[in-house]
């Protein structure tokens, strides 16, 4: 693997992490308390990132790198799904309007 590669990678690795957590925190807030979610600025914000992160083509090179299977195997990547991420992001802006 050539040393970019594998920079690309970890930084990858790190992006996925991060927005991983973020799309269950928000998942959970969602279900948990909708009145709530839209009210507090950290989910907010989270809301912000993730959304940023699925339309400005990071999460697609991400999911890219999976089905290249360059990414480590223990890593949790629900993120990647094609649909789970879209459907959340589709029922939080629906609810919004």
């Amino acid at each position: 693997m050539k040393f970019l590669e594998s920079i690309k990678i970890k930084f990858a690795i790190s992006r996925i992490t991060k927005m991983e957590k973020f799309f269950d925190d928000l998942r959970f807030s969602f279900e948990k308390s909708k009145e709530e979610f839209y009210k507090n600025k950290n989910l907010q914000k989270k809301l912000k990132a993730l959304t940023n992160y699925y339309e400005n083509g990071k999460w697609l090179k991400d999911y890219q790198l999976d089905e290249e299977n360059l990414l480590p195997k223990n890593l949790k990547r629900g993120i990647l799904s094609q649909d789970g991420i879209y459907n959340f992001l589709s029922e939080v802006e629906s609810r919004e309007e």
